[in-house]
């Protein structure tokens, strides 16, 4: 689960990507490699628990949730943005058990709204392709 409370409207149905592979009861699976390199190309990096929800950058709070491959991203709390609006790579969802997929390059589901890593707001700097304030962004209330 998140460390913030999720209000269900950037719930996705179903168990994420990866939800097939379950992790070995003794150790990592072969995986662990590939899901490192995963967690750096999608900005899952933020620390675990029991370290505080906050972004080593700026300091803000956000939302950690964890993934399907053992790393945790940290969400802006509160924003659900049009996934169409989000640059791909960077749209983020929560499945109904809280944890954090990320949907990929392909196109959304006109209407989908997905939430946004801390990263691409972070008042530090945030990747390159963000450009301008707002972006059609969408305070949870």
């Amino acid at each position: 689960m998140g460390d913030v409370e999720e209000r269900g409207a950037d719930r996705v149905s179903g168990c994420g990507p990866d939800a097939y592979r379950a992790v070995p009861p003794h150790g990592s699976g072969p995986w662990e490699g590939e899901d490192r390199a995963q967690a750096v190309r999608e900005g899952a990096v933020a620390a675990p628990p029991p370290a505080p929800p906050v972004c080593d950058r700026c300091g803000a709070r956000g939302d950690r949730r964890g993934t399907y491959y053992e790393a945790y991203v940290l969400l802006e709390p509160g924003v659900w943005a049009p996934a169409e609006r989000v640059p791909p790579w960077r749209r983020w969802y929560v499945d109904a058990g809280g944890r954090a997929w990320n949907g990929g390059g392909g196109r959304p589901q006109p209407g989908t709204l997905c939430r946004i890593p801390h990263a691409l707001v972070c008042r530090a700097g945030g990747p390159p392709e963000v450009a301008g304030p707002g972006g059609g962004v969408v305070q949870g209330g």
